[in-house]
Protein backbone atom coordinates (compact mmCIF):
# COMPACT_ATOMS: atom_id res chain seq x y z
CA UNK A 1 0.00 0.00 0.00
CA UNK A 2 2.68 2.70 1.14
CA UNK A 3 6.68 1.93 0.85
CA UNK A 4 7.55 -0.40 3.42
CA UNK A 5 8.68 2.74 6.25
CA UNK A 6 6.08 5.01 5.25
CA UNK A 7 4.06 6.84 8.17
CA UNK A 8 0.58 6.32 8.85
CA UNK A 9 -1.81 8.84 7.41
CA UNK A 10 -5.70 10.01 7.66
CA UNK A 11 -7.53 10.42 4.26
CA UNK A 12 -11.35 11.91 4.83
CA UNK A 13 -13.52 9.60 2.40
CA UNK A 14 -16.47 11.74 3.12
CA UNK A 15 -17.95 15.01 5.58
CA UNK A 16 -21.96 14.78 4.70
CA UNK A 17 -24.55 13.33 6.97
CA UNK A 18 -26.16 9.88 6.65
CA UNK A 19 -28.14 10.40 3.31
CA UNK A 20 -25.04 12.36 1.33
CA UNK A 21 -25.20 15.71 0.20
CA UNK A 22 -27.06 16.78 -2.00
CA UNK A 23 -29.95 15.41 0.10
CA UNK A 24 -32.43 12.78 -2.08
CA UNK A 25 -35.33 15.01 -2.55
CA UNK A 26 -34.00 18.46 -1.41
CA UNK A 27 -34.97 21.42 -3.36
CA UNK A 28 -33.95 24.09 -0.26
CA UNK A 29 -31.19 26.39 -1.06
CA UNK A 30 -28.98 24.56 0.89
CA UNK A 31 -28.88 21.44 -1.43
CA UNK A 32 -30.43 23.70 -4.86
CA UNK A 33 -27.21 24.60 -6.42
CA UNK A 34 -25.62 21.01 -5.39
CA UNK A 35 -28.01 19.69 -7.83
CA UNK A 36 -27.71 22.28 -10.64
CA UNK A 37 -23.74 21.09 -10.14
CA UNK A 38 -22.89 17.67 -9.04
CA UNK A 39 -19.18 18.94 -8.70
CA UNK A 40 -20.29 20.26 -5.17
CA UNK A 41 -21.68 17.02 -3.87
CA UNK A 42 -20.23 15.53 -1.12
CA UNK A 43 -19.66 11.91 0.15
CA UNK A 44 -21.13 10.30 3.58
CA UNK A 45 -19.21 10.91 6.23
CA UNK A 46 -15.83 8.27 6.90
CA UNK A 47 -12.09 8.14 7.40
CA UNK A 48 -9.41 5.89 6.03
CA UNK A 49 -6.24 5.40 8.54
CA UNK A 50 -3.66 4.18 6.10
CA UNK A 51 -0.72 2.45 7.77
CA UNK A 52 2.03 0.56 5.74
CA UNK A 53 0.05 -2.63 3.89
CA UNK A 54 -3.32 -2.02 6.03
CA UNK A 55 -6.37 0.23 5.43
CA UNK A 56 -8.26 0.62 8.71
CA UNK A 57 -11.88 2.53 7.64
CA UNK A 58 -14.17 4.21 10.26
CA UNK A 59 -17.51 3.90 9.28
CA UNK A 60 -18.50 2.11 6.33
CA UNK A 61 -21.11 4.14 4.55
CA UNK A 62 -23.48 3.45 1.27
CA UNK A 63 -21.13 5.67 -0.69
CA UNK A 64 -18.50 2.82 0.28
CA UNK A 65 -17.77 1.82 -4.17
CA UNK A 66 -16.76 5.87 -4.17
CA UNK A 67 -14.54 5.80 -1.17
CA UNK A 68 -12.93 2.39 -1.71
CA UNK A 69 -11.75 4.58 -5.46
CA UNK A 70 -10.76 7.49 -3.68
CA UNK A 71 -8.26 5.22 -1.43
CA UNK A 72 -6.96 3.16 -4.47
CA UNK A 73 -6.03 6.58 -6.33
CA UNK A 74 -4.31 8.04 -2.88
CA UNK A 75 -2.26 5.01 -2.76
CA UNK A 76 -2.00 3.95 -6.32
CA UNK A 77 -2.62 0.56 -5.76
CA UNK A 78 -6.26 -1.67 -4.47
CA UNK A 79 -5.78 -1.28 -0.11
CA UNK A 80 -6.67 -4.15 1.81
CA UNK A 81 -9.10 -3.65 4.07
CA UNK A 82 -7.68 -4.88 7.63
CA UNK A 83 -10.31 -3.72 9.30
CA UNK A 84 -13.79 -1.67 10.07
CA UNK A 85 -14.85 0.11 13.03
CA UNK A 86 -18.35 1.30 13.03
CA UNK A 87 -19.11 4.26 15.20
CA UNK A 88 -22.53 3.68 15.64
CA UNK A 89 -25.61 1.52 14.64
CA UNK A 90 -26.88 4.44 12.44
CA UNK A 91 -27.90 2.90 8.96
CA UNK A 92 -25.14 5.62 6.94
CA UNK A 93 -22.48 4.17 9.41
CA UNK A 94 -22.67 0.40 8.02
CA UNK A 95 -24.58 -0.12 4.93
CA UNK A 96 -21.65 -0.21 2.89
CA UNK A 97 -20.98 -3.89 4.58
CA UNK A 98 -23.50 -4.96 1.84
CA UNK A 99 -21.00 -4.38 -0.55
CA UNK A 100 -18.50 -6.12 0.10
CA UNK A 101 -20.42 -9.66 -0.22
CA UNK A 102 -19.77 -11.93 -2.84
CA UNK A 103 -22.48 -13.20 -5.36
Amino acid sequence: MHQENASSSLLVLGTAQDGGYPHTGCSEDCCREAWKDLNQKRLIASLAILDSNDCFLVDITPDFKYQLQLIERHINEKPRISGICITHAHLGHYMGLLELGLE
